[in-house]
């Protein structure tokens, strides 16, 4: 049993109040109306989930285009990791030589400073030597 439930009429108004006026679809107009209402629920409803999900698939395609990576590839990436870490390497070396540098070089400094204070030191307890032999020497 098939039932029809498209109508091939459509009503108008003459006065803009009642719709008393019944005009027949003709043709090919009638016909698309009826084969397109002939369709069962569950065809256009499927057919309506297929267009959403074309779009959708069409704008997610470009994200599904990632690969996964092969042998070369993880081996390149792996070298410039290695590189990186070489590089990190040399400048921690490099950064931990400056400092002993630095260190030795302070500690030169406060040895020649420390030597130097000693040498004015004796220089000033000679000239005090020097001065008390004077008046020593003097009061004989």
């Amino acid at each position: 049993m098939s039932l029809n439930f498209v109508s091939t009429t459509v009503l108008s108004s003459t006065d803009g109040v009642s719709h008393n006026t019944e005009t027949r679809l003709e043709g090919s107009e009638a016909a698309s109306t009826q084969s397109e209402g002939f369709k069962p629920l569950y065809e256009q409803l499927r057919k309506n989930a297929q267009e959403e999900q074309d779009k959708y698939d069409e704008v997610t395609k470009a994200m599904r285009g990632a690969q996964a990576l092969d042998e070369e590839d993880v081996a390149h990436l792996q070298g410039i990791e290695d590189e990186r870490a070489e590089r990190l390497r040399q400048q921690a070396l490099k950064e931990k030589e400056e400092v002993e540098s630095y260190r030795l070089a302070k500690l030169d400094y406060q040895e020649a400073s420390r030597s130097k204070q000693q040498e004015e030191e004796e220089e000033l307890n000679n000239l005090i030597r020097q001065e008390s032999e004077k008046k020593i020497n003097e009061g004989k």
